[in-house]
């Protein structure tokens, strides 16, 4: 990706605390399925607004793997759980991240952990 274009979308976004709070089990859920999967090192779940878009603002599961190179079996284990929390028809838009990833900090000020492995 060009600088230019990841810079316009780094300033086009609003990450934020949900508008309404996320459910506890659902919460609870999401921790309890990455507490096994060594690579994420931490996760959270914000509310994220693109400006400009005319999609509505939802919630993003942003997870950081580390190393990055095991993103894609991460991401295969995640996939396959989700199906077991979420329900009929629900979605979570995952997003893992490398723990450099720029927006990573205004994620953190968000205050909507998940899971945090030191």
């Amino acid at each position: 990706m060009d600088q230019e274009f990841r810079s316009s979308i780094m300033t086009n976004v609003l990450i934020g605390a949900p508008a309404k709070p996320v459910k506890k089990k659902l919460m609870k859920s999401l921790s309890k399925m990455l507490s096994d999967i060594e690579p994420v090192r931490e996760a959270h779940l914000p509310q994220v607004n693109e400006i400009g878009s005319n999609k509505p603002p939802s919630l993003v599961f942003f997870v950081v793997v580390d190393p990055t190179a095991e993103i894609p079996d991460v991401m295969a284990t995640i996939n396959a759980r989700l199906k077991h929390i979420l329900g009929r028809g629900e979605t979570l838009d995952v997003r893992p991240i490398a723990k450099d990833f720029d927006l990573l900090p205004t994620v953190r000020d968000a205050n909507c952990v998940v899971g945090w492995r030191d």
